[in-house]
């Protein structure tokens, strides 16, 4: 059944959800490809620990970094696990959306995942019987951060977490900027970053630009990475064009 749903997932149409999957695969029904995603009995641990030795013999050594990121997924209804009113990025505001903490293995301009895993926000680890009825393992119910979420110190990605720094990334507008340090409004908060002659800046980041941040954290501080300030939006002409 594996390799129908992997088929599935890659071949070309519409919807990936798994009635449309199966009736693209020619089966008769969608039973058989429900109750294998649904099911408990299988480990996929092996398959990422595969694909993390991978990405290490791609990317991994000297100079890689391991980001972490979350990549909100807009979601209607109240039963899929981990949806709730939070902020999606995909949607730049607060909506009902699920939440994936990812982790990439990035070492230059080239990333590559390496593990995901859903985030529950409060509104599903403050409400037992919430995650009961949706069939939430017991491990996995206790509260916890973005950061604490991802894979990263599993043993899914043991072989990129020993060679690569622990790297996360925010984005906001800069308020104040000089040699030295940066200040990002992020989500109505102001954040200090740390730069140093290391610093990479990539675009043109001043003061009321839109800034992507790469940074680690060293004791209480954010040391920038790198700074990528977002392209800027083309101008739109405001003249009217001349009556006749």
């Amino acid at each position: 059944m594996a390799p129908l749903y992997l088929r599935g997932l890659l071949g070309s149409g519409g919807r990936k959800s798994v009635q449309p999957m199966a009736e693209r695969l020619g089966l008769p029904g969608h039973d058989q490809l429900h109750h294998f995603i649904s099911s408990r009995a299988w480990d996929d641990a092996p398959l990422w620990r595969v694909l993390a030795e991978q990405v290490d013999r791609q990317v991994g050594g000297e100079g890689a970094v391991l980001v972490v990121d979350d990549s909100g997924i807009p979601k209607k209804g109240a039963l899929s696990v981990g949806v709730a009113r939070q902020y999606c990025g995909e949607l730049g505001k607060v909506a009902n959306c699920q939440v994936l903490v990812t982790l990439t293995l990035a070492r230059g301009a080239v990333p590559l995942p390496v593990g995901l895993r859903l985030f529950l926000p409060p509104a599903w680890t403050d409400d037992p019987g919430r995650c009961e009825a949706a069939g939430v393992p017991e491990a996995a119910r206790t509260a916890q951060t973005k950061p604490a979420t991802a894979p990263a110190s599993k043993s899914t990605t043991k072989k990129a977490d020993t060679a690569a720094t622990h790297t996360h990334t925010a984005k906001g507008v800069v308020k104040s900027m000089d040699a030295t340090s940066l200040v990002v409004t992020e989500k109505g908060k102001d954040v200090s970053y740390v730069l140093d002659p290391s610093t990479k800046k990539e675009g043109d980041p001043a003061v009321g630009s839109t800034v992507t941040v790469m940074y680690k954290t060293e004791g209480t501080q954010h040391v920038a990475t790198d700074v990528k300030a977002a392209a800027a939006k083309p101008a739109h002409s405001s003249s009217k064009p001349a009556k006749k």
